[in-house]
């Protein structure tokens, strides 16, 4: 890990509580106000330089946050949860903020995928 494992869980907790669907809002002041936060906590992720270590901790961290909401139904599990499945707009966009690439898919547990 590179980084302080504390500052990593606080850092997942920002990503997941970001408005990831603010780019569908018909209101240009939550667009603008969401691209600059997005911008904001992707700049931040690059410059913890997050390691493959660090990002599945971050992945345990979504994925307990998401299933420990009360409002979710067994198919809105986040290991369920892939490209054809409604939700995916919240996992992709997690992964895109902190800097999932293709490559580190190689080392991701695929029920975190």
């Amino acid at each position: 890990m590179n980084n302080d494992t504390t500052k990593l869980v606080e850092f997942a907790y920002e990503v997941y509580k970001f408005d990831h669907t603010y780019n569908y809002s018909d209101d240009g002041r939550v667009w603008r106000n969401g691209e600059a936060l997005k911008k904001s906590l992707t700049e931040k992720a690059q410059s913890m330089n997050l390691s493959i270590s660090d990002k599945m901790l971050m992945i345990e961290v979504f994925k307990t946050l998401w299933n420990d909401n009360k409002y979710r139904q067994d198919d809105d599990k986040w290991e369920l949860i892939d490209a054809n499945h409604i939700q995916w707009i919240y996992k992709a966009s997690m992964y895109r903020i902190i800097g999932i690439t293709e490559q580190d898919y190689l080392f991701i547990p695929a029920g975190n995928q």
